[in-house]
């Protein structure tokens, strides 16, 4: 019959089309899980970024500054030396200007010479909260 048989057959090159799709849609599944993840995780960093941040200046404020000029306003506002801090979910102000805009709860609460501070983020696409709380004595 034929005794020159170069080449491949339509049954050889579909097989092989098809394991290239099937290769091909796993490395594409698996890159696109990744990129969920790193958008994911790039949310949630920049979530606690905004809460520490807001903390960190509050609390910096508060331990540089006497007693008795710090007074709470209401549970969300408390005036520091000249400075105000407000949140107007879900911004966060310094004497009107935008501190973060990712705050959902802001909370202070002066009792027996302390403040307990507690500040939340908005949820995230997974549905969760940053959240941090820490409790300032103040000297008088």
């Amino acid at each position: 019959m034929f005794k020159n048989e170069k080449g491949m057959t339509l049954i050889e090159l579909l097989a092989a089309l098809a394991l290239m799709s099937i290769i091909i849609a796993l490395i594409g599944s698996a890159h696109i899980f990744g990129q969920k993840q790193y958008r994911n995780q790039t949310e949630e960093i920049n979530y606690q970024e905004q809460v520490r941040y807001v903390m960190a200046t509050i609390t910096k404020e508060i331990r540089s500054t006497e007693a008795d000029q710090v007074s709470v306003i209401s549970e969300n506002e408390i005036t520091i030396g000249t400075n105000s801090y407000e949140l107007v979910q879900p911004i966060f102000y310094k004497n009107s200007t935008v501190l973060s805009d990712q705050i959902s709860d802001f909370n202070i609460v002066e009792k027996d010479g302390k403040l307990e501070i507690l500040i939340s983020s908005l949820q995230n696409r997974n549905g969760k909260i940053e959240t941090l709380s820490t409790v300032i004595y103040l000297r008088e």
